[in-house]
């Protein structure tokens, strides 16, 4: 009997395991996760630092236990590479498996915004225990191959990018804020404002009548204005501006 392949190894992924148990204590299920399978909370990654936990202290429950205890068999630290709807086959880059129901399990993603130069390895964008451990090597100085003066861009204001500037700061780093659009929920015309900086040269430009740009110098977007169902957009236009 081929499996259920489940991809993704955070909270959708074990409870779907757990509740399919309920149902069928026998069927075989094949876990994949590019990162260890162990289970934490997710929220807790932005206030950990303040906290001075360090990526382990994060793990509540380790991968070995609900594989013994749900049955499961795990592929961890292995990256899914293809999949194959027709043949229901899964390629990683431990292999190929053949499903037969196949689940993602992945959750959200972090918008990440197109970086290159010398500095674009110094890039972080923490979503999941592997990256808050790249971080937190960075910035407590595990990383001996790094300079441990913290000068610290945070891209994003919401509560993870607040959350880390409050924890960041206690440490007597230097933060610098860019892109920060503020979402109005208003029940007749939802807004997304990223505003200017005071000071900053440029224009305002409508380029159609939901979507305004601040135009600088050379014609280089620095923030933008989304009005109604165009407040979807907010990633495209993120993408566009430079900084």
């Amino acid at each position: 009997m081929q499996p259920l392949i489940i991809i993704g190894a955070g909270l959708a992924g074990w409870t779907t395991v757990r509740e399919l148990r309920k149902r069928d204590a026998t069927a075989p299920v094949l876990l994949i996760t590019a990162d260890s399978g162990d289970f934490y909370a997710k929220p807790s990654l932005s206030n950990a630092f303040a906290q001075g936990r360090s990526p382990a202290q994060l793990v509540s429950t380790p991968a070995a236990k609900p594989v013994e205890t749900q049955n499961v068999t795990l592929l961890a630290h292995t990256r899914v590479q293809a999949i194959d709807p027709v043949r229901r086959v899964v390629t990683t880059s431990h292999g190929k498996f053949v499903y037969r129901d196949l689940m993602l399990a992945t959750g959200a993603q972090a918008m990440r915004v197109p970086l290159a130069g010398d500095a674009a390895d110094r890039v972080l964008s923490v979503n999941s225990l592997q990256d808050f451990s790249a971080f937190h090597a960075r910035l407590v100085g595990t990383d001996s191959s790094q300079n441990h003066s913290k000068h610290v861009v945070i891209m994003g204001a919401g509560l993870i990018g607040c959350e880390f500037a409050n924890d960041l700061a206690g440490q007597r780093t230097e933060l610098v804020f860019l892109l920060m659009p503020v979402t109005i929920k208003t029940p007749a015309l939802p807004i997304v404002v990223a505003a200017p900086a005071p000071g900053l040269a440029g224009q305002w430009t409508r380029s159609d009548p939901s979507l305004w740009q601040f135009m600088g110098a050379e014609n280089r977007q620095h923030d933008f204005v989304l009005t109604g169902q165009h407040t979807a957009r907010r990633g495209e236009q993120a993408r566009l501006v430079q900084v």
